[in-house]
């Protein structure tokens, strides 16, 4: 009965499987002249059951029986949802017009997305607000082919490494050219506001950057900025909260009684290197007992002798435990960091004319850095304005400024830098046994300067006069009975080094202020021209100091017995940066379309570009005060320097599009530039004319 049961659930298993499960046929055409597509894909949608179209458009796919639609696919055309229906059906798809029509912009214009020829990425708005970054190209990140971003959220306000189709230089900068509305861009991509931001396209070969000659080399970032769409006035608040934490954990790195166990093997080395018997465990283990500890680390965290930390394998004791005043201080990454926290207020206002639009903004950010006294402060404004009084004529307008602040980024963070000042450098490679702050290296009676006794166990923390715990430079004094002060060395790694107690003692600050302007004006002229006159003018100064302290670090100053001070004994720098750069541009173009089939577009532009930039220098050490900001409170002058830097070019560029019946396209380039960075023998400034893609000069 048993086995006439089994056969029975058996049967209906196969028969329902039958029955749950249909076949479905059909013809996919294209819509506008019926021909099949070959590689459509119809799958069952939210499952990765489907196929694809043969030659002749025909497909047959077995999907569950309670399925009821299939969605059907191809490139350029638009996805369709499709009712099952019974017999083999036909299904027609239509051509994507609207992502075809699309206007994307390219170089020095505008085009069709059906008409561009070379590898351009367009990225909206919508989707780069989605990442609440502070450099507007950070919300590229891993969002677009081609292109690779690397933020630095350690160092708050630096502008991230942009790559586009990797690295295109060896020794000279592998940074794009930023344009924004049509204008070459000289300042910090961190000076924009992400709100004001309306597109960005990313031109990543060199047919669609070739009108920007070599400084398009690294490829191109073209911003177009926001300005009004709508004709009813709209005001606008936004304001975004958020923390900062580490998206990827620490390396594994050895704890104290690894590393213990790797430094007895380390003493034990050099012992038999020595000449000592590599076959003799006590001699080697009375060897490293002798040497470890006073001679090659100075400090022993556990809570056994000197003499008494390992076994004759070289490893640590069973009962060996690291002192509970030790315990809590070790982490120097827990001590250096914190949660960042990031804090965002947007506001703006828009409205639009049958003649006129406008568009404001006032944004306001501040940032505390995920590693701990950083920060950055940024204040910007922007206001836009376009008329066209008459069908003619249509002008516009631009201003953008921005106030920044930025205190102790100058650490090494963004660079990999191998530097004390690194925080990820100097915590990730001291060694687990040294703590944070100063601690007793024995138990017993210490006396202060005035003589007082204290009595103190191994692992107190060394407190100063107020009471608080002392950072440990890598050793501290005590005093006898008389008064006189010993040094106890605690560390034989980075003396007088401590990256989180001269990030506490240093500062630094850069206060950065820029102004972006841009002007255009255009004619509209009869048979399709359309003549162009745009400026901007672009001026940045930033303004650098860096205090170093007297205590520790590199402007660290000692005092001898005699009283004087030797070493820097404290420093201060100053850098005066200041920027100014403007471009001015003449263009005509000329568009026809002929027999609704021949479109022919033709761009002539003419460009002058030109860049100042003056630094001045100043650095003295010796302070008289600690924590004066001032170069009259350092009395020697350490370095002192400056110079100016000019530039200028001229360019002539033209373009030439054709475009048959809005499928086939071809485009012709060409541009032209001089620059004043040839000289002649005379000693007089001189421009060169370097054709694009030639190395052919010619001096005027």
């Amino acid at each position: 009965m048993k086995k006439h049961l089994l056969f029975l659930l058996a049967c209906l298993f196969l028969m329902t499987g039958t029955v749950m499960a249909k076949i479905v046929k059909g013809r996919v055409i294209d819509s506008s002249d019926k021909e099949p597509i070959v590689g459509a894909s119809i799958f069952v949608k939210s499952t990765k059951q489907g196929t694809i179209t043969d030659i002749e458009g025909h497909f047959s796919l077995e999907i569950p029986d309670n399925v009821k639609t299939i969605t059907v696919s191809f490139v350029g055309m638009t996805t369709r949802e499709v009712a099952i229906t019974p017999g083999e059906m036909t299904i027609e798809l239509t051509a994507e017009s609207q992502a075809l029509d699309e206007v994307v912009v390219v170089a020095y214009g505008t085009q069709k997305k059906s008409s561009i020829t070379g590898a351009i990425t367009q990225v909206r708005n919508e989707e780069l607000l989605k990442r609440p970054v502070t450099s507007v190209t950070s919300a590229l990140e891993g969002s677009t082919p081609g292109i690779t971003v690397t933020g630095n959220y350690g160092s708050p306000g630096s502008d991230p490494t942009v790559l586009i189709r990797g690295i295109g230089t060896v020794n000279g900068s592998t940074s794009p050219l930023y344009v924004i509305d049509g204008v070459p861009y000289g300042g910090n991509i961190s000076d924009l506001n992400m709100e004001d931001i309306e597109t960005m396209s990313i031109l990543k070969d060199a047919a669609s950057a070739a009108l920007y000659g070599n400084r398009a080399s690294n490829g191109v970032i073209l911003i177009t900025t926001k300005k009004s769409k709508s004709e009813r006035i709209q005001f606008n608040f936004k304001t975004n909260q958020g923390w900062y934490e580490r998206a990827l954990p620490e390396y594994e790195r050895t704890n104290p009684f690894q590393f213990m166990e790797v430094e007895y093997q380390n003493a034990a080395n050099a012992f038999v290197h020595g000449g000592g018997d590599r076959t003799d465990k006590q001699a080697i283990l009375n060897a490293v007992n002798s040497t470890l500890i006073p001679d090659r680390l100075y400090v022993n965290i556990f809570n056994k002798p000197d003499d008494q930390l390992f076994t004759l394998d070289g490893k640590m004791a069973a009962d060996a435990s690291i002192i509970d005043g030790y315990a809590g201080d070790l982490d120097w990454f827990d001590q250096a960091t914190r949660k960042g926290y990031r804090s965002e207020y947007q506001f703006s206002g828009s409205g639009a004319t049958s003649k006129s639009d406008y568009y404001f903004s006032l944004s306001y950010l501040d940032e505390n850095g995920y590693m701990k006294d950083s920060g950055f402060d940024r204040l910007t404004g922007r206001m836009a304005v376009n008329i066209k009084p008459v069908k003619w004529l249509r002008a516009g307008m631009s201003i953008n400024a921005s106030h920044q602040k930025f205190q102790n980024t100058s650490n090494g963070v963004g660079d990999g830098s191998s530097s004390y000042s690194n925080p990820f450098y100097f915590c990730r490679y001291m060694a687990p046994i040294y703590p944070v702050h100063s601690h007793y290296t024995e138990t017993g009676t210490v006396y202060d300067n005035a003589g007082t006794p204290i009595q103190v166990n191994k692992g107190d923390y060394v407190l100063d006069g107020a009471g608080n715990p002392q950072w440990d430079g890598g050793s501290y004094i005590i005093y006898d009975q008389n008064g006189n002060p010993q040094e106890v060395i605690t560390r034989n790694q980075n003396r007088d080094r401590h990256v989180i107690w001269e990030s506490e003692l240093n500062d630094s600050r850069t206060i950065r202020n820029t102004l972006n302007g841009i002007g255009y004006l255009d004619l509209v002229l009869p048979y399709g021209f359309t003549a162009t006159l745009k400026a901007n003018v672009n001026t940045r100064n930033s303004d650098y100091y860096k205090y170093e302290n007297a205590v520790i670090g590199d402007a660290r100053g000692t005092v001898s017995e005699d009283g004087s001070i030797s070493g820097r004994n404290g420093a201060l720098a100053k850098t005066l940066y200041t920027y100014k750069n403007w471009t001015l541009q003449e263009q005509l173009r000329w568009n026809m379309t002929y027999n609704d089939r021949h479109n022919i577009e033709v761009l002539l532009g003419h460009e002058n570009y030109s860049y100042r930039y003056d630094y001045t220098y100043t650095s003295k050490t010796n302070e008289a005060f600690p924590n004066r900001y001032a170069l009259s409170n350092f009395s020697e002058m350490a370095s002192i320097s400056g110079y100016k830097t000019r530039y200028r070019t001229e360019s002539y560029l033209a373009r030439v599009q054709y475009g048959y019946d809005n499928r086939y396209n071809i485009e012709a380039s060409f541009r032209r530039d001089g620059s004043s960075r040839f000289a002649n023998h005379g000693g007089e400034t001189s421009v060169r004319w370097v054709p694009t893609g030639s190395s052919a000069t010619r001096s005027l």
